[in-house]
């Protein structure tokens, strides 16, 4: 599981900033949002364009160097403005019997890349490199990797076109799932949440809405319908083995109730799962569904670049309205829009 990253020269994260999904000491959804102190998953909300999303591609950028090496176009991903042009990027993973901590810079003046990696404080130096990771050549090759290299293979990323990258050897798509197990486990799902619909394979995926006979093709339903049936398969697979799920504007076609009901179900049935995800809907702050350690708020500053902090930091009491708070601006991370 991821315990902390560390960036500074990304994007929009000019200087070192700090991510940390380390769980406070507080009970609060302690049995289904946290395992083993680490949290389980973390929401960015915040204004457009104050880097929520890059966040995210802290993470993404690191399973592609790792395993889509050739796609990568590190131009992306240096600070907007700043005239050093070096990213540095931490970090740490633990796992019930180990703690592995990766840390890169890459120098576009000098074109290179220097790894260091710790794992349980032993250091491992490997060499500088001009154009791509080391460490995605020896991931698959020591047996001290093997808990980190299963972990973010099997992990996703869904961005704001709801397109979703697999990083297994056999990615995980809606229709792989339905030739492999059929519908029964999805099926089943989708009853016992009242959905209303079922879903038919006969080569091609339909719905099939409840005390109806036809048929509708899955491409003719709601984006929302889409991209929960897409997700599903995912969130089945991390819960049985341990990976992250990435989604940029989580809540792109979702009703409210659907957004709660799909983070309750993810918190109570995964373990060693994580699920990172960006989104603007308020009604996602509350203390019943999230804790306030995992929430973070994002702001942008034009001499400091992008900054996160999490709710807890201002210290509001569980028992208090934090939408309301949020939206009165008691919290960083509001959009001060007005009408003329």
């Amino acid at each position: 599981m991821i315990q902390e990253i560390k960036m500074e020269g990304f994007r929009s994260f000019l200087n070192e900033t700090t991510l940390s999904l380390q769980a406070q000491t507080n009970d609060t959804l302690r049995s289904s949002n946290v395992y083993q102190n680490i949290l389980k998953g973390v929401l960015f909300i915040g204004g457009n364009g104050t880097g929520k999303s890059n966040v995210m591609e802290s993470i993404h950028f690191l399973l592609d160097l790792l395993y889509d090496e050739n796609n990568v176009d590190l131009s992306r991903y240096f600070c907007y403005f700043s005239k050093k042009k070096e990213i540095r990027l931490t970090y740490s993973f633990v796992f019930p019997k180990q703690k592995i901590v990766y840390h890169f810079i890459i120098d576009e003046h000098k074109k290179t890349i220097q790894e260091e990696l710790k794992i349980n404080d032993v250091l491992f130096n490997l060499p500088e490199s001009n154009h791509q990771l080391k460490l995605s050549s020896i991931l698959q090759e020591q047996e001290e990797l093997k808990e980190l290299n299963q972990f973010l293979q099997n992990s996703f990323h869904m961005d704001i076109e709801r397109h979703i990258k697999s990083y297994r050897e056999e990615p995980i798509t809606l229709l792989g799932y339905l030739k492999e197990y059929g519908t029964k486990e999805l099926n089943t799902f989708l009853l016992k949440h009242h959905f209303g619909f079922s879903v038919v394979y006969e080569e091609d995926i339909y719905i099939q809405k409840e005390g109806r006979e036809e048929k509708l093709p899955l491409y003719l339903e709601s984006i929302g319908i889409v991209t929960l049936l897409n997700l599903l398969p995912c969130v089945f697979y991390l819960s049985k083995y341990p990976g992250m799920l990435l989604i940029d504007e989580f809540t792109i076609g979702f009703h409210h109730r659907l957004e709660e009901l799909f983070i309750r179900i993810f918190m109570k049935n995964t373990v060693m799962s994580q699920f990172i995800f960006a989104s603007h809907s308020t009604n996602l702050l509350k203390t019943t569904l999230l804790r306030l350690d995992q929430i973070y708020v994002t702001s942008f500053d034009t001499k400091k670049g992008s900054q996160i902090v999490p709710i807890s930091f201002f210290h509001p009491r569980e028992s208090q309205n934090i939408e309301k708070m949020y939206l009165s601006g008691m919290f960083e991370g509001l959009p001060l829009y007005e009408d003329e």
